[in-house]
Parts: C-alpha cells; sequence; structure tokens
C-alpha cells in the first residue's frame, strides 16, 4: 500500500511542478504581448499556435537530443491558454490580471495534465475533441497538425471555462460584499 505523502508527493511532481512552470511562461508571455497594440496582442496567440501546429510535422521528424516538439507543444498549450485572457484581460481589475492569470493557467495546466494521465492510464480513449480534428488527417503529417490544433482548442476550452468561473466568483464576491450586514 501507497502512504498519502508519497501519493502526494507523486501528485506534485507529476501536475503540480509543470504546471507552475509553465504558468510563470504564460505570465511571460502576457508580459511581452501587452506591449503589441491591443488587436494585434489579441490575435498573436492564435496566429502564434496555429503557426507552431503547422511546423510540428518538421521537428517532429528530427531526431536530436532534445525535443523540439515537447517545446512547440508547450508553445501551443501557452498559446491556448492566453487565448481566452487576453479577450477576457479588460473585464478583470488591472491591479488582480496577473494573479488570476497564473492561478487560471495554472489550474488549466494541472488539469489538462491529470486528463491526459487519467486518458492514458484510465480507459486509454482520447478525448472528443481529438477524435473530431484528427478524422480529417490524410498523412502523417496532417495528423501532426490535426493533433496540434486539437490540443489547442481543448486547451483553449478549459481556459475559458475557469477563467469564466474566476470571473463568475468574482462577481459573486463583489455582490456579497455590497450586501448590508444582517439581509
Amino acid at each position: 500500500m501507497l502512504d498519502v505523502p508519497v501519493i502526494l508527493l507523486g501528485a506534485i511532481l507529476l501536475f503540480c511542478i509543470p504546471a507552475i512552470l509553465i504558468s510563470a511562461f504564460v505570465t511571460a508571455i502576457y508580459f511581452a504581448l501587452r506591449k503589441l497594440p491591443r488587436i494585434a496582442s489579441d490575435v498573436a496567440p492564435v496566429i502564434v499556435a496555429f503557426s507552431l501546429s503547422a511546423i510540428t510535422p518538421a521537428y517532429s521528424e528530427m531526431v536530436t537530443l532534445f525535443p523540439f516538439s515537447l517545446l512547440i507543444e508547450l508553445g501551443v498549450v501557452a498559446m491556448a491558454v492566453l487565448t481566452p485572457f487576453m479577450f477576457l484581460d479588460r473585464i478583470f481589475p488591472a491591479g488582480s490580471r496577473t494573479k488570476i492569470l497564473v492561478l487560471g493557467s495554472f489550474i488549466t495546466i494541472a488539469g489538462h495534465l491529470v486528463y491526459g494521465f487519467a486518458g492514458v492510464f484510465g480507459n486509454g480513449r482520447e478525448s472528443p475533441v481529438f477524435h473530431l480534428v484528427t478524422s480529417f488527417a490524410t498523412s502523417d503529417a496532417n495528423f501532426l497538425i490535426l493533433n496540434s490544433i486539437s490540443l489547442y482548442v481543448e486547451v483553449v476550452i478549459g481556459a475559458a471555462v475557469v477563467f469564466g468561473i474566476i470571473y463568475a466568483a468574482m462577481v459573486i464576491m463583489r455582490l456579497l460584499r455590497r450586501r448590508p450586514a444582517g439581509h
């Protein structure tokens, strides 16, 4: 039998540390994108993600000591988290945007990692988005591109839900603070 501390340590190593590192990467990209004009910073994550998806086949065939395809997927995930946030960041208070981005990206990425491990070690089934998008593949290169796009779509949906829940919680807390005591 595994002890609870061993299971918690495993969960931290598998899910939390990668999620923290990727969240820091997402935050750094966010600060870089904020220097662009508003419309360019809103659209840039989508353009970069699809560009990275398009070059995936070229780097997946390279046999090197460093997995470039993993970096490309990391970039796609980062852009996917930023896509909904770039459109929603105006509704969040200016002083809390960085905290909300870090929290939302951590939850999204950790959730996606848990979902991925559950799919691999659970029933072995892929997500519905993966099946829908990759059904259009006619070659190995197309499969890799569509696989990257399905990753992007899954993370965008997850991030939009997470940031929506964070916004709803903020609105509820704001309404509760305005409510007079005893009523």
